[in-house]
């Protein structure tokens, strides 16, 4: 499956727009842009944003198929309940994913929000689901627990903007010419194509600021592989979201003057995951999260490799093979 043309990334305009950036600071990159507000809240970035972490898009590309169906108690149920609240009449696309990937009888547990940081600034909630090994919550374990993935729906993405852009207008007396200049900008946050969205970028790196901040650097080496899951209205797709966040651009958040030593990018892989039939979504969303991926630069994320060996033996033991749990 190809991307329609308005949803491709132009690599080489990213890169005369990023030119000369990579080896300055976030703070240094924003003074370059006196005229723009560059630290704003993620629900109100825009391709600048993008441009100034040196953000790349690639795919949609289709999933191959899937070569192990996973079994769990409860799947009918758990099945109907996702088709009754994503496809139905009740309309709870996040609920669904809830649903489907956090149930009680799955090996993932599903908890509230992220935050996204950056040093010097107030820690922003960003509204999503993410999800954690099961064992890893429970038994001995205490503290917080490494996420694994994140899921956010496009119109939930749409709704909170609404909000916090109209908001203001409509308290005692309406605010008339505050209300038309809210759906100028709206209008504008709203031109970006919905599998490039800001937002989402956002969500990958809270997402790997969490993974550091519960695992620490000596656990995940040089690099973080957050996962994150987007549904957007296509009836027929749901896209996963793929990227490898350095230890230096980690630090560049945690530290907006930090210097990187050699030239960061953010490149983004997205993965188109077919809806229907309903009954094999969890095992291609699952061979998705589940897999351990060669990571393209050398120090790979150990927690990613874990992980991964963690869930397959969770599979095996479900699935009667003979694979052992494992826990880091």
């Amino acid at each position: 499956m190809e991307a329609p043309s308005s949803q491709r990334t132009d690599a080489g305009a990213t890169s005369r727009a990023t030119a000369g950036l990579e080896a300055m600071s976030i703070h240094q990159r924003a003074r370059r842009h006196p005229r723009s507000r560059i630290v704003v809240e993620p629900l109100f970035w825009t391709n600048l944003q993008l441009e100034l972490l040196r953000c790349t898009f690639s795919g949609p590309h289709p999933v191959p198929p899937a070569t192990m169906k996973l079994n769990y108690p409860g799947d009918a149920r758990r099945q109907a309940k996702f088709h009754r609240y994503f496809d139905g009449g009740d309309g709870h696309p996040e609920a669904a994913v809830r649903v489907l990937m956090g149930g009680s009888e799955v090996p993932l547990q599903w908890f509230p929000n992220l935050y996204f940081c950056l040093g010097g600034y107030r820690s922003i909630l960003l509204p999503c689901s993410y999800f954690c090994l099961r064992d890893e919550c429970e038994g001995d374990n205490v503290g917080p627990v490494p996420p694994v993935a994140a899921h956010i729906d496009h119109r939930h993405i749409v709704r909170m903007r609404e909000m916090k852009l109209f908001q203001p207008c409509n308290g005692i007396g309406y605010n008339r010419p505050g209300a038309k200049l809210a759906k100028i900008k709206l209008r504008k946050l709203s031109s970006t194509p919905p599998l490039h969205e800001p937002y989402l970028v956002a969500v990958l790196i809270a997402l790997a600021q969490q993974q550091w901040r519960t695992l620490g650097p000596a656990a995940t080496k040089r690099v973080s592989g957050p996962k994150l899951l987007y549904t957007s209205g296509d009836g027929d797709f749901m896209h996963l979201y793929s990227t490898n966040i350095s230890c230096t651009l980690i630090h560049m958040f945690d530290d907006p003057d930090t210097t990187p030593p050699v030239p960061q990018s953010l490149s983004i892989q997205i993965s188109a995951i077919p809806l229907k039939p309903f009954e094999t979504l969890h095992t291609h969303v699952g061979a998705r999260l589940h897999c351990s991926e060669k990571a393209k630069t050398e120090g790979m994320s150990i927690y990613m490799y874990g992980q991964a060996a963690t869930l397959v033996g969770f599979f095996d033991d479900n699935m009667g093979g003979e694979g052992t749990q494992t826990r880091q």
